[in-house]
């Protein structure tokens, strides 16, 4: 095993051929001190990975190498990441572009790796990879939640554009919402899915017509059918 002053100077060597160095110095205009002082703490941590790496196996250089090239490239990502979206994005958070819902699952030196949610415009055009150069087009949706699931046999792709239309168009569900409560007021009262009062038609109507949010979930889950979904998308204007 090699000490710690070892894998400093060759860390620090092998930035420099990687040109490391040059990009922390001329793109994140950082000080030498400052750049060396990251090459320690690079050498402290690739010490305390291979702490039990047995080097009859592989190679003290080639996973210097490894080790750098691996950071190089998660450097870049950040920078990039950091300059396209300077609010802030990451792993895990739900986005609308170009008419369709994302999830996102990673990112790479092109752009954010994304899995669809639903309710794209062109059921013929698929994205996995949307570029930096596109982050005017991409809009965070903070607090993304599924209203509803595909448990109780909806079809997946009307329950994924439903979930992708509450996130991006809630408040359009009001009127279309209070229809369908109205439309279905006896099967809702006769429903074990909802526990508010039930007192008559009217007051539960009333009810419904001021929490149409917080029931949305119960009514599209356990009452809604298919043409319901497919009515309500209608309504939005929302691809269905």
């Amino acid at each position: 095993m090699n000490n710690l002053t070892t894998t400093i100077q060759e860390i620090t060597l092998q930035a420099y051929t990687f040109g490391i160095y040059d990009y922390f110095f001329n793109e994140r205009n950082m000080s030498r001190t400052d750049i060396f002082n990251i090459f320690v703490e690079w050498a402290k941590e690739f010490e305390e990975t291979h702490k039990d790496f047995d080097w009859m196996q592989g190679s003290f250089y080639d996973e210097v190498d490894d080790f750098l090239t691996c950071r190089y490239d998660s450097i870049i990502i950040a920078d990039k990441i950091r300059d396209a979206f300077p609010g802030g994005i990451t792993k895990g958070d739900h986005i609308s572009y170009n008419g369709g819902i994302y999830l996102i699952t990673g990112f790479s030196e092109c752009g954010i790796m994304v899995k669809e949610i639903g309710g794209i415009l062109d059921d013929e055009w698929e994205t996995t990879e949307i570029g930096y150069s596109q982050s005017d087009k991409v809009k965070i949706l903070p607090g993304y939640e599924d209203i509803m699931d595909t448990t109780n046999n909806h079809n997946p792709e009307l329950v994924a554009k439903i979930n992708a239309a509450w996130n991006t168009k809630r408040e359009q569900f009001f009127p279309i919402l209070c229809a369908l409560y109205k439309r279905d007021i006896k099967e809702i009262l006769d429903s074990d899915a909802f526990t508010f009062p039930k007192y008559d038609v009217e007051d539960a109507y009333l009810y419904l017509s001021a929490n149409w949010d917080v029931e949305a979930y119960n009514y599209l889950q356990h009452i809604a059918d298919d043409w319901d979904l497919k009515a309500i998308l209608y309504f939005l204007r929302y691809e269905a």
